[in-house]
């Protein structure tokens, strides 16, 4: 008997000691804040931008860069966990069971040359012709690779060249007409061809008409039950919204949506950037939507409008934190709030409404 409680004795010990790392490991995920920071740096045709989100002593780090130049994109990405990138290690097993294969598959053949000489010299036969043919496969793309790169940098030396000589702002501009005309006329040829095909659609649905005509007295009975089932659905959608349990869910969510932005946003935004749209009209509404948010950048950073030109140029940096915890609090406050669960219920149920 004694044997046995010590048993339990022990078994309750692991559990409980399995319980408080769990219990660790959730507090640390809830409390310990993840951390965000970017730049971005931009100078006429060219962007270059960052963002590092870490966690925990950058225990588990994730770092994005954006580079734009000469209208060409290039994204990177690298996490690591511990200063170990899972992509790395993967990489490197896949490079390994190539090795082994290809030390395996040497052997094989080694084997095969002691055993049957003539086999082995076929497959070495072979396996030289789809080399060769992999080898003029990958020299036919890369020449198809490098015309093509050379006939869009040719464009893009003789655009460049047609804006440096156009020192005139209004020649400039007819040049970007010209360009936007251009793309319209691509844009009519587009819409041609799709006309086209509405035809032949049309014509699809002239031949298809006769056949519904037979089906109409049918259509027309299922259409006023439709109709009617429709106007029940709005009156009780009607009276979901007009229902105050609604706008007390509705309230209460964007409030905490509010809340959750305000402590999200970044704490710490610095420099200067010179921004257009390239039209005035654009320019000027983006700017006004802008000036409500001043309070919260305007101490450290400037923002300038360029109602002339298109563009991004200045350097701008910013960080902050998220904690988990108060997402999860939000999250739970709202749950428990029997107006929001009424909605929920109301939306679930909807939804079977539709599938049957």
């Amino acid at each position: 008997m004694t044997v046995f409680f010590s048993v339990l004795t022990v078994i309750g010990k692991v559990i409980l000691i399995l319980l408080l790392i769990v219990l660790a490991l959730l507090l640390l995920v809830l409390l310990v804040p993840v951390k965000y920071a970017g730049s971005v740096e931009g100078t006429r045709g060219r962007v270059d931008s960052g963002v590092e989100v870490t966690w925990l002593f950058r225990a588990a780090a994730l770092r994005l860069r954006f580079h734009r130049a000469d209208g060409e994109n290039e994204i990177q990405r690298d996490f690591r966990i511990f200063g170990i990138s899972p992509r790395e290690m993967k990489e490197k097993a896949r490079a390994a069971g190539r090795e082994r294969r290809k030390a395996e598959k040497k052997r094989r053949l080694r084997k095969l040359k002691d055993r049957d000489p003539e086999e082995y010299r076929r497959l070495k036969e072979e396996a030289r012709k789809r080399k060769e043919a992999r080898k003029e496969e990958e020299a036919r793309a890369a020449a198809e690779r490098e015309i093509r790169r050379r006939m869009e940098e040719k464009a893009r030396l003789e655009t460049k060249k047609k804006i440096r000589e156009t020192e005139d702002r209004r020649e400039r501009r007819n040049l970007r007409r010209k360009a936007a005309v251009s793309r319209v006329g691509s844009i009519v040829s587009r819409i041609s061809r799709a006309a086209e095909k509405a035809v032949e659609k049309i014509v699809e649905i002239i031949a298809a008409a006769f056949d519904r005509i037979f089906r109409l007295p049918e259509e027309i009975g299922s259409r006023i039950r439709s109709a009617a089932d429709a106007l029940r659905k709005a009156k009780d959608i009607a009276s979901f919204a007009a229902d105050r349990r609604t706008r007390d869910a509705l309230a209460r969510s964007l409030k905490a949506f509010f809340f959750l932005l305000r402590h999200y946003r970044p704490r710490e935004i610095s420099g200067k950037a010179v921004v257009g749209l390239g039209d005035p009209g654009l320019t000027g509404q983006l700017f006004g939507a802008a000036c409500a948010f001043y309070p919260a950048y305007g101490r450290r950073f400037e923002l300038i409008p360029d109602f002339e030109e298109a563009g991004f140029e200045g350097n701008v940096t910013f960080a902050g934190r998220i904690v988990i915890f108060w997402t999860v609090a939000q999250a739970v406050g709202l749950l428990l709030r029997g107006s929001v669960r009424y909605v929920i219920h109301y939306i679930r149920n909807s939804g079977k409404e539709e599938m049957e």
